[in-house]
This record gives structure tokens, C-alpha cells and sequence, in this order.
């Protein structure tokens, strides 16, 4: 009779934990797409990883950022950032175009807000958790090289947008930014 009430104990307890884990799991994938709802990402991809096709990524990043980052910069949300990229694409295209041509190349470019799935991402001391989150993405040529990727909003691609109040005026709660600052998510 006890090993019958050592084995519901085990059970028991089994249930309880993976119950637990469950919670967190929960918790966490809440807090993700809490973060993803209000961050915009930037996604570059080369044409490949020749070391001159990753150099011409960098340019071509750098090119966009440099002639909207002010635009960017200005905006107040995820939407608005959004609104602003929508009317700017063509523009942001032929940006991103003449770059590929002033380096001296004749890939094709493309230039699309979508959404996708990012792995967990290190900006200095930030950690932004995997998920799908809406992008800015830019294409390369075949895009099959290694990419590159930033955040929009907040403004981490164009500003040192580090501290919690500029998540929270961001719409971010401080548990998200704890969670990105990797004050309570499993190390990755």
C-alpha cells in the first residue's frame, strides 16, 4: 500500500512540474508576443557569403539606413513606423538599387514588409526572444547569403534606444523589457 501512495506521490509531483514548466512556457510565449506586437525588425539579405556580396550587404544597409533613419527616428510607434516604411518602399527600393549599382553590381533588389520568423537575436546587451515579428525586409540578388537584422522601433538600428522608458514609450511593459534585457528568460 505505500509503494501505491510513493508512486501517486511521484506521479503527482511529475504533473505538478511539467504543469509548472507548462505556466512558464506560457508566461514567456505571452511576454514574446507581447514584445513582437510592438517592434518592428530590419532584415538584409546578401546574394550570398562571398565576402564581397556580405560587404555589399553592409552598404546597402548602411545606404538605407543613412536616407531614412531620420524618418524612422521620428516615429512614436510600431504602426506609425510601419505607415511610414509602407509610403517610403519604393523610395527605400531605389535606394537600396542605386547602392547595389554605385558598388559596382547588377543584382536585383527587393524590397517587402512582411512577417516572419526570427531566432533570439543579441543587440549588445539586449536579448529579443525567437518568435514572428513584422519586418522590413530587403533581398539581395538570390538572398541566399548570410543576413543581417536590427530593430526599427524602438529605434535600435539608428539610436542607442537602451533604456527601459524608451521600451515602455514604446509600448513595451517592464516585464517585456526585463524579459529583452534577459533579466528573467532562459539563457540562451
Amino acid at each position: 500500500m505505500a509503494r501505491k501512495w510513493i508512486g501517486y506521490i511521484g506521479v503527482g509531483s511529475l504533473m505538478c512540474a511539467a504543469l509548472g514548466c507548462g505556466i512558464l512556457y506560457t508566461r514567456q510565449a505571452r511576454l514574446q508576443q507581447a514584445i513582437s506586437d510592438k517592434v518592428l525588425r530590419f532584415h538584409v539579405l546578401a546574394n550570398s557569403d562571398s565576402e564581397a556580396d556580405q560587404t555589399l550587404k553592409l552598404a546597402v544597409r548602411d545606404r538605407v539606413l543613412q536616407e531614412y533613419g531620420d524618418l524612422l527616428e521620428a516615429c512614436t510607434s510600431k504602426e506609425e513606423t510601419l505607415a511610414a516604411l509602407k509610403n517610403a518602399q519604393q523610395g527605400i527600393s531605389e535606394t537600396a538599387e542605386a547602392e547595389v549599382l554605385a558598388q559596382g553590381y547588377a543584382y536585383p533588389v527587393r524590397v517587402s514588409l512582411v512577417r516572419e520568423e526570427f531566432p533570439f537575436k543579441k543587440y549588445g546587451d539586449l536579448i529579443f526572444p525567437a518568435g514572428v515579428y513584422d519586418a522590413l525586409r530587403i533581398e539581395i540578388g538570390e538572398a541566399k547569403g548570410k543576413n543581417w537584422w536590427c530593430v526599427l522601433f524602438p529605434p535600435l538600428c539608428t539610436s542607442a534606444a537602451e533604456k527601459e522608458e524608451d521600451f515602455v514609450a514604446a509600448g513595451i511593459s517592464s516585464e517585456g523589457y526585463r524579459m529583452i534585457k534577459n533579466e528573467h528568460s532562459p539563457k540562451y
